[in-house]
């Protein structure tokens, strides 16, 4: 090969541009900022199937705007687990615990409660704006058991 020709394959092999092409490709980071939302992603749907899944723990799912009054004492019992206690909404609905019962299946209820136990005190929770005809069918269905005392629950 001649002088002229090996220095034009040297110039052709090493130019400036491969040089500055191969120390930038070298220069390059090959992490990418981004953000990762995948960690994001399955917290939100944990969470998703938690509120989904999970029962809900109320008692009670009605309101109640307790009568008024002066002079009131206070009934520790009544807050019990154990304690018989029927509620009476405005709207004339009647709950035994924590379950709506039906006028005419209260009594059996509370006789079914009361099985093998001794009668003892009805807790009666009235709203305030509850009508007393439905008042007065529930006194009646409390009437038809074995239970002598009822308690009627007040703020």
């Amino acid at each position: 090969m001649r002088r002229a020709d090996l220095m034009q394959y040297r110039l052709e092999l090493w130019s400036p541009s491969r040089r500055a092409n191969y120390r930038l490709a070298n220069r390059r980071s090959t992490l990418h900022c981004r953000v990762d939302l995948t960690a994001l992603v399955v917290i939100l749907l944990a969470l998703l199937i938690i509120l989904m899944t999970r029962t809900p723990s109320m008692e009670h799912t009605w309101t109640l705007e307790l009568a008024r009054v002066v002079h009131s004492s206070i009934v520790p019992i009544a807050t019990r687990d154990e304690a018989m206690r029927v509620s009476l909404t405005r709207k004339g609905q009647i709950f035994f615990g924590a379950a709506k019962v039906d006028p005419s299946d209260l009594p059996d209820q509370i006789r079914d409660r009361l099985q093998g136990r001794v009668p003892s005190t009805l807790y009666l929770s009235v709203d305030a704006h509850a009508k007393y005809a439905d008042l007065a069918t529930v006194l009646d269905g409390v009437r038809r058991t074995k239970i002598s005392s009822v308690t009627l629950l007040t703020e």
